[in-house]
């Protein structure tokens, strides 16, 4: 997990917005981590990129569930 935290700082969009669906994908299997990585998606959706908001809606609904 602290691996993809790492590429939320990189500069590029595409290498974030993976990011956050590579925490969205560990979490959905271990429930132990979904609060945070829940925490870091609604960070970027409200302060990401646009790439960044809209995979993070994405993301939050599919983990919502």
């Amino acid at each position: 997990m602290s691996c993809l935290r790492r590429y939320l700082e990189d500069r590029s969009s595409i290498v974030k917005t993976f990011a956050l669906q590579g925490l969205a994908d560990l979490a959905q299997g271990d429930p132990r981590i979904k609060p945070r990585v829940m925490k870091i998606l609604r960070e970027a959706t409200r302060n990401g990129t646009p790439a960044m908001k809209a995979r993070g809606r994405k993301l939050l609904l599919r983990l919502d569930r």
